[in-house]
This record gives structure tokens, C-alpha cells and sequence, in this order.
């Protein structure tokens, strides 16, 4: 999930502004400045009939000012700059907030100037991004009424958010697997339970605490930060709570029973039985955020004589979910990674560790239950992490069907080197005279975007 930030430099103190598309959205504080930030104000504005809200946290004073000009926004593979906003006449701005209609919810004790600048930011960025489209009339009358002035002064900002569902991409339930990539691989089918992952959430209070039912949630901010940083589809992920997909059953069921179009490109139906069913293609689908629907898709395997095959991070042990896998003869392949790439899913309580457990438990019930164990770099021995994750699945040979070894696909020059030591400007581009000194440079290539293994070390 991609997000953008600037930085306001004030008389009163500096500050971080980071945005999104949704009004209702409220983005956390970065964790690169926990303890050293604090939440002034979430401002909402539109423009045309789109909307997108503006969270600003203001810097301790303790931070020196050098270092807050040289701040870099901590991101996936590396940091990005931050750039400045700077206050203009207050005469360009003047109308503003009815023009766009803005909505300010600020701490009590924040300065005047955080909202001369959000005002700045959001004149200038419609002016110059949008053309300087106006916001549409509202229709709902009760809202403007409700409204007792554009500033709202609050002691706590806590967030309320709509969760929303949308029909999946071309009205398809069951999406096309990896035989596009990798032709001997039997998952042709996959299902996902939206188009964002658990991960970025954080809660108010604690993230095991938070409750996504029914039309609201409260007290969620989003961090898109927090999303794995091994994950191959992160950035293409969009808002958790605004993109589940709601699905017709029934509609799933046909699919599977071969009217899923499962060529690129193609309306023409597979035809035949979608023996495996792959969860979560591009994000996490066996968390209790959306299990009823994880429940549903298994009872149509079920109905069908369709395989599961679930990746997860999150799949405490359920005796429900233990019956339809048993009934599904269903495989769980439980993600073991490094909890400091995985800050999400760990700060629900999912660490490696706990799925190492969870493996266990449901192999123990008589799952077919796997370990799916990311290595850095497959091109060279195991290290000592990996032997030691291999003696731990030995002790629990009884319990667990397998262990799957898999590869990790960088997607930024930055991880590559920081995960692997490995520099991809110089693999993907040998030199003759380099493969004389060290031909591990050829076990890498680039394709489509991704740094990957060329070839891999025979694990003994």
C-alpha cells in the first residue's frame, strides 16, 4: 500500500503531514518517530466528488533542527524524502476550506499554525494535482447541519471508519494462479478476501483488541509501513478497510465446478473441477478479521471436493476451521519469515514463533500442516537461522506433513542489499571481467521488477 508525507517547518515546531485518499481513514504515527511525535490534527477535504483526509503529527522539541531537515520518511527498501510545505499570504487561502470543504479535528493544545499549514497543503495540492476542482454540493443536508463550525477542538483523536465491501475485479471470484509463471505448479486457481491485508492496521488500545463487524470500526489508524516487507504483492495493496469483497457463494461454487476463467486475458471457463484452491493470492485470509467468509469459501470447497491450499501468518488453531480442513483435506502452510520484516503481523501476536506453534498444534489435530520458511539468499548454504529452523522442524517431524524452502523476491535495490548483502545493480548487470573473481554474481537476475535467485543451493 503505497503513501505519501510532507513536512511543515513552523514558528511553533515541526511537523509531519501523511495522507490518503479516504476522509475517513486515519493513518498512524510512523514508527520511526514513536516517542517522538504526537497527533495534532486529522483534517478532511474534497474535491469534485472524491475525497482524501490529511493526518499531522507534531515533532518533540528535544529533536534537533538539523535532523529534522534531513528526516527521511521511513519506507519499504529504503527512505524517501520528505518534502516542505511553506506558508503563503493567508489571502490565497482564504477560501479554502468552504471551497474544498474542510474539516479540521484538532488536539486541544495544537497551534494555530498546524492549521494554516494543512490549509496551505491542501490549496496547493488541489490547484496544482487537481485543477482546482471544487468540492460537489452535499447531498446528505443532516451532516452540514450537524457540523457547528469547519474546527473541531478534541482532547483524544479517535478514529471512527466505514468498512466498505466492492465487487472483485471483473465481477470473478476465483483468479488465475501461478502456472502463469512457474507451468508446473498446480495452484491454477486463487481466492482472495480483498484488496488490502490485515497488517496495516494498529489499534487504539491493542491490536488483538480490534474488532472489524458490521458497518463502523473505532479506534483504527492504518500504517501501511507495518505491511511485510517480503511481500511480493505490498505494493499493490490498497485500504484494508475499504476494499473487502463481497461475494455470492453460490456464484463461487459454479466457478469451481469450472466456470472460472483461469487464462490472462481469457472469458473462455476452465471447464472442468478447480481441484486446488490457493487462499490469499495477495493477502492474508485466514485472520479472524475475515474468517466468517474464510469459512464460507472452505464449506463450498468442501461441497465441490476442492483442495485448500492456505499460506497464513495468522490462523490461530479453531475447532471449526480443524473440521473443514479435515473435510476439505485441506493443507495450512504456516509463513516463517524474520519478525523484524514482518512488523504487522507481529504486532497482532503472529511472530514466527507462534506460528512455529500454531504448525504444530493443527499437525497434532492430524492437518496436513506445513512449514513455509523464507530463506534471504537461496543462491548460497543455509545459515545458521535456517539449520536451526530445520532441527526445530525435524523435533516436530510427527506433527508437521513438510517444509517448504522459499526464496525471497526482492522488490527494492535497498532490501536487497540490507536482507542479502546483495547489489543489484551489480548482478543484474555482470561484467566479463567479474566472472573471473566471483561468479555468484550470475546466480541473480531482474525479471519483471524483482531481484530473483537464478539458481538455488541444494539444501542437504
Amino acid at each position: 500500500m503505497r503513501f505519501a508525507a510532507r513536512r511543515y517547518l513552523g514558528k511553533s515546531g515541526a511537523y509531519i503531514a501523511i495522507y490518503n485518499f479516504y476522509p475517513d481513514i486515519y493513518m498512524a504515527c510512523p514508527d520511526s518517530l514513536e516517542g517522538k511525535a504526537s497527533r495534532m490534527v486529522h483534517a478532511t477535504y474534497r474535491y469534485g466528488g472524491h475525497g482524501g483526509a490529511i493526518d499531522v503529527f507534531r515533532l518533540n522539541e528535544n529533536i534537533k533542527k538539523d535532523d529534522i531537515r534531513e528526516l527521511r520518511f521511513e519506507k519499504r527498501g529504503g527512505k524517501k524524502k520528505i518534502k516542505d510545505i511553506t506558508l503563503v499570504n493567508p489571502y490565497w487561502t482564504r477560501n479554502t476550506d468552504e471551497k474544498q470543504d474542510v474539516f479540521y479535528q484538532v488536539v486541544r493544545e495544537a497551534p494555530l499554525e498546524v492549521v494554516q499549514y494543512v490549509r496551505e497543503d491542501i490549496r496547493k495540492y488541489i490547484e496544482e494535482e487537481k485543477g482546482g476542482l471544487a468540492a460537489k454540493k452535499r447531498k446528505d443536508e443532516e451532516e452540514e447541519k450537524n457540523r457547528v463550525g469547519r474546527i473541531e477542538s478534541r482532547g483524544l483523536i479517535v478514529p471512527r471508519t466505514e468498512v466498505k465491501f466492492i465487487d472483485p475485479e471483473g465481477g470473478k471470484i476465483v483468479t488465475t494462479g501461478k502456472p502463469e509463471f512457474t507451468p508446473e505448479c498446480l495452484n491454477i486457481a486463487n481466492w482472495d478476501p480483498g484488496r488490502g491485508c490485515i497488517t496495516s492496521l494498529v489499534g487504539i488500545k491493542k491490536e488483538s483488541q480490534i474488532r472489524v463487524e458490521g458497518k463502523f470500526v473505532e479506534g483504527v489508524f492504518v500504517a501501511p509501513w507495518r505491511e511485510c516487507d517480503i511481500c511480493y504483492a505490498e505494493n499493490k495493496h490498497k485500504s484494508f478497510l475499504k476494499t473487502q469483497y463481497r461475494h455470492s457463494m453460490e456464484q463461487l461454487e459454479v466457478e469451481l465446478r469450472g466456470g472460472a476463467c483461469l487464462t490472462t486475458g481469457s472469458d473462455k471457463p476452465y471447464g472442468k473441477l478447480v481441484k486446488f484452491l490457493r487462499f490469499g493470492k495477495r493477502t492474508e485470509a485466514a485472520s479472524k478479521f475475515t474468517r466468517t467468509r474464510f469459512l464460507q469459501v472452505l464449506e463450498v470447497c468442501a461441497r465441490t471436493g476442492t483442495q485448500g491450499i492456505i499460506p497464513t501468518k495468522f490462523l490461530e488453531y479453531d475447532k471449526e476451521v480443524d473440521g473443514l480442513l479435515k473435510r476439505t483435506n485441506s493443507v495450512v502452510l504456516f509463513d516463517y519469515g524474520w519478525d523484524e520484516y514482518e512488523k504487522g503481523a507481529c504486532s497482532f501476536g503472529c511472530t514466527n514463533k507462534w506460528r512455529l506453534e500454531r504448525a504444530v498444534e493443527y499437525g497434532a489435530a492430524g492437518r496436513n500442516s506445513v512449514i513455509y520458511m523464507h530463506v534471504k539468499d537461496a543462491t548460497k548454504e543455509p545459515t545458521e537461522r535456517d539449520l536451526n529452523l530445520l532441527k526445530k522442524i525435524e523435533k516436530y517431524r510427527k506433527y508437521l506433513t513438510g517444509c517448504q524452502v522459499l526464496p525471497v523476491r526482492y522488490k527494492s535495490k535497498q532490501l536487497a542489499m540490507d536482507m542479502a548483502r546483495v547489489d543489484w545493480d551489480l548482478v543484474s548487470k555482470p561484467h566479463t571481467l567479474l566472472e573471473h573473481l566471483d561468479d555468484s554474481i550470475y546466480s541473480w537476475e531482474v525479471n519483471a521488477g524483482e531481484l530473483i535467485p537464478r539458481r538455488i543451493h541444494l539444501f542437504g
